[in-house]
């Protein structure tokens, strides 16, 4: 008799992933970018609410890690009063989670 299986693939092969933290304020945004433990982050700013430089650092930082545009950018930050949402981040192309003050 022969046993029967129920696993058709053996496909064990994880998805990258390309995390992000940011502090957000009105005047700046810090920016801190990694693919792991064990791996330097790269760290930068950019002004306040500027969502051209923000995405210029998702791309430099994609380029310095060696990461396509198909591996996902998970992102944290703490929400603050100027309301960076998840709409305004699907926009950068980011995965988002977060923790409210208080």
């Amino acid at each position: 008799m022969e046993p029967e299986t129920t696993c058709t693939s053996n496909d064990t092969t994880e998805k990258r992933k390309f995390y992000m933290a940011m502090e957000l304020s009105q005047k700046e945004w810090k920016l801190g970018f990694s693919v792991g433990p064990g791996q330097a982050p790269r760290l930068r700013s950019v002004p306040g609410r500027d969502l051209g430089g923000l995405v210029a650092e998702i791309r430099l930082a994609r380029e310095r890690f060696g990461l396509g545009k198909e591996v996902e950018v998970e992102s944290c930050y703490e929400a603050g009063r100027d309301g960076f949402s998840r709409r305004t981040s699907g926009r950068c192309g980011c995965i988002v989670s977060w923790k409210s003050r208080g």
